[in-house]
């Protein structure tokens, strides 16, 4: 089977290629500045907080937004998630209110699959449409997961997440690195900077102006499903080793890594391929939250899927519950 990687090594040095594409790293530079510009984000009449990062996936940001869902609505807020829907293949220009029941991941995407579990997730390209639609069906507070370069919805509070490992690359833009805006720039639009099991890379406090930086903690919620079992790894998702890095730390005899490419639909074939491995290795397939629901459901029951949880800070929450009105 082969296996693609999400990464190019070359996003982690300077070399020629990196040289070669920087045009095209000035030319996205530019197209970002100019969207920035002629975008007049639109004021939701409740409050807006962002969950995004400055480079290419892998920062937790799908289930720190659950996180901060379930807070909120354990405090009685009634909750809306806006998200792109990214990897969807359905073309719409609508907003879509995501339901696992009746939508599939080619649908709505798989990040919102799994974000509708938690709370009413409303998917379009355009935040604002998403917004209006929320509000309209009585939504206190908005929740955007991913949206730091999105400038059609006003954001009253962004939280900059980053994690473990050299997330920043080179420093470069897209297409030479893996950032899609400055480090810089990013610093200067969040309000707060969120680490998840990292220490802050000095570069952040270079630019952060002071800015609160707050501490939480991804944990595994069902490790004893595959401590000290023979585990076949499949995943879809930005940054595969940290997928990897969990199963084995919490007991698992990881006998073979699969990762395909984020957000990735995963065939017939592959599938066959995927239950042939584990079926000569004599091993359990385990996956990921967001990736079990691009799995055909017939195969669903024959696959471990290992659960993540972030432990969020009192103090950010706290924040967060001070964009409320007092009641």
């Amino acid at each position: 089977m082969k296996i693609l990687k999400n990464k190019p090594p070359f996003w982690n040095r300077i070399g020629i290629i990196n040289v070669l594409l920087l045009p095209f790293s000035l030319l996205w530079w530019l197209y970002y500045r100019l969207n920035c510009s002629l975008n007049r984000p639109y004021k939701s009449s409740v409050p807006v907080v962002c969950i995004g990062n400055i480079n290419i996936g892998g920062s937790h940001k799908t289930p720190t937004t659950m996180a901060i869902a379930r807070y909120l609505q354990a405090a009685g807020k009634k909750v809306a998630i806006l998200t792109r829907g990214y990897g969807k293949r359905q073309s719409t220009t609508g907003v879509i209110v995501a339901d696992p029941q009746v939508h599939t991941a080619d649908d709505v995407g798989d990040e919102a699959l799994l974000l509708s579990h938690v709370a009413p997730t409303y998917v379009c390209a355009n935040r604002a449409l998403s917004a209006r639609a929320a509000t309209a069906d009585g939504t206190e507070i908005l929740l955007m997961d991913d949206g730091m370069q999105n400038n059609t919805l006003h954001k009253d509070y962004t939280i900059m997440m980053i994690t473990a490992g050299n997330q920043f690359g080179n420093g470069l833009l897209l297409p030479s690195g893996p950032l899609r805006q400055t480090i810089k720039n990013g610093c200067s639009k969040a309000n707060a900077f969120l680490l998840i099991n990292a220490a802050s890379p000095i570069i952040i406090s270079k630019y952060s102006n002071d800015k609160p930086l707050y501490v939480a903690q991804l944990q595994v919620k069902n490790p004893e499903i595959i401590r000290n079992q023979k585990c076949v790894g499949v995943c879809a998702i930005a940054d595969p080793d940290k997928f990897w890095h969990s199963l084995e730390t919490n007991g698992a005899k990881l006998l073979t890594k699969l990762a395909f490419p984020d957000h990735h639909r995963f065939t017939e074939m592959e599938i066959a391929n995927i239950f042939t491995i584990a079926g000569k290795l004599q091993a359990q397939v385990v996956t990921t939250s967001k990736d079990i629901v691009k799995f055909p459901k017939d195969y669903r029951a024959k696959i471990k899927v290992l659960e993540l949880e972030v432990i969020l800070p009192i103090e950010l929450m706290e924040n967060i519950m001070k964009l409320l009105p007092a009641q």
